[in-house]
């Protein structure tokens, strides 16, 4: 449950993203280097990163980009 790990909850997940993609002055990130980046500070499943990055387009914080790549929206 995510109550019992939080560190698996899309929200702190998301955030994680989220900082990733402030922290860097890249506009489109590719999906697997970015999953690798947050695979370093937290290990998730790539089925949950995906997950993650469903639940950020659906909030409108990113968009699809090129192939294979996201767009940060801020």
């Amino acid at each position: 449950s995510s109550d019992l790990n939080p560190e698996k909850s899309l929200y702190y997940l998301g955030s994680q993203v989220i900082e990733l993609l402030h922290n860097s002055n890249d506009k489109e990130f590719d999906l697997l280097i970015l999953y690798e980046k947050l695979k370093q500070k937290n290990n998730i499943s790539i089925n949950l990163y995906l997950l993650v990055l469903d639940w950020l387009f659906v909030l409108g914080s990113i968009t699809q980009g090129k192939v294979k790549s996201i767009a940060k929206c801020f």
